[in-house]
């Protein structure tokens, strides 16, 4: 299994591995820093899933988001898109344009395994598809 991580922040991109090497150390990761490269990655790559900031330098998340699913060879990739941000204009964007989750940045380690580890089930499950808007938005801090 590949996963795409689009992250320009280090200790985010750090906390990330870290955590999915404890939940699935055989899962194969890359990482691009630059809203600008996703593109071009996921298309060379095809992930299995591609975890998506919204903050980025240059093409920003909701940007990359509308090219990847207007491009045939790329859109039926899973795209959680990875966040602090839970405004809802944001979070109601990116549900309209296709996204698969809207995953909130946990901010510790318990939080990163169990946002990875749902993450992985759903796609392991078939389930990591663009679900009802009531099961979109996954706060690492509620999962039980």
């Amino acid at each position: 299994m590949i996963l795409l991580l689009a992250e320009d922040d280090s200790d985010d991109w750090d906390l990330f591995q870290e955590g999915l090497h404890e939940t699935a150390p055989a899962i194969t990761l890359h990482w691009v820093k630059h809203g600008d490269d996703v593109f071009n990655e996921a298309k060379k790559l095809l992930p299995d899933i591609l975890f998506l900031d919204l903050n980025m330098p240059g093409c920003d998340g909701i940007e990359c988001l509308k090219l990847i699913k207007a491009e045939p060879a790329i859109q039926k990739i899973p795209v959680v898109m990875y966040t602090t941000s839970n405004a809802p204009a944001q979070v109601k964007e990116c549900y309209s344009l296709g996204a698969a989750r809207y995953l909130l940045k946990p901010v510790n380690y318990t939080g990163i395994f169990k946002g990875i580890e749902l993450i992985l089930n759903l796609y392991k499950e078939s389930q990591l598809t663009h679900p009802e808007f009531d099961k979109f938005v996954i706060d690492t801090y509620q999962i039980n």
